[in-house]
This record gives C-alpha cells, sequence and structure tokens, in this order.
C-alpha cells in the first residue's frame, strides 16, 4: 500500500505510488513495518525536505507517541519514516497529517498569489 494525495483528499493506494496536489510529482512508497500501532516506510528517491514537515505534523498529532525519519547514506540510500502512535492506526495519523500540511500548503499558495 502506498499513499496517494490528490487535490483535496489523502488516500492510501496499493500500487505504492504518492501523487502530490499538482499532479506532477510521483513518489514510491515501500512499506517496512505495518502494525497495528507501527509503521515504517522507505521513500524512493526523497531527502528530508519532504520529511522534516510531515514528522512536525506526526508529532503535533495526540495519539501519536513518536515519529522519526532517517537516512543512512545521504547519496546511497533512501530515507525511512516510523511512526508509533497509541490508540489509533499510523496509516490514519499520516494521512490526517498530509490533509493538514496539504491545507497549510494551499493556504500559503493563497497568500503568495495575492502579492
Amino acid at each position: 500500500m502506498g499513499i496517494l494525495a490528490a487535490p483535496g483528499r489523502v488516500s492510501l493506494t496499493k500500487d505504492l505510488k504518492w501523487k502530490s496536489p499538482s499532479g506532477y510529482d510521483t513518489m514510491e512508497i515501500k512499506i517496512i513495518k505495518d502494525r497495528a500501532n507501527e509503521l515504517e516506510i522507505e521513500i524512493i528517491g526523497e531527502d528530508s525536505t519532504i520529511l522534516n514537515p510531515i514528522k512536525e505534523k506526526l508529532l503535533e498529532r495526540e495519539k501519536v507517541v513518536y515519529a522519526e525519519y532517517s537516512i543512512e547514506h545521504p547519496i546511497l540510500s533512501n530515507p525511512k519514516l516510523y511512526i508509533k502512535t497509541k490508540d489509533a492506526r499510523p496509516k490514519d495519523e499520516l494521512k490526517a497529517a498530509l490533509k493538514e500540511l496539504q491545507k497549510e500548503s494551499k493556504s500559503f499558495r493563497q497568500q503568495v498569489e495575492k502579492l
């Protein structure tokens, strides 16, 4: 399963592809660990630029106990995102965090367009 973010929605898909709200970028996601309260995914071809805001949004969520990402080697390895939750499915918390980021980026873009 992967995560798909299309305009106005974020949902899980089986094709392991992430589609940005703009519809132009595709991000491949590999699930490493998928348990009731733990999720670890590898994000192919990305770096901390995308993972830092996702991690921060996850940590703001009440049911997220732990969220962190790691990159073993900046050139040779893909980043991994680890999420641990209490009384919630990590995938649901990840989807909610992505929705929040999507709203914030849309709001920011609207403000920039007014300049």
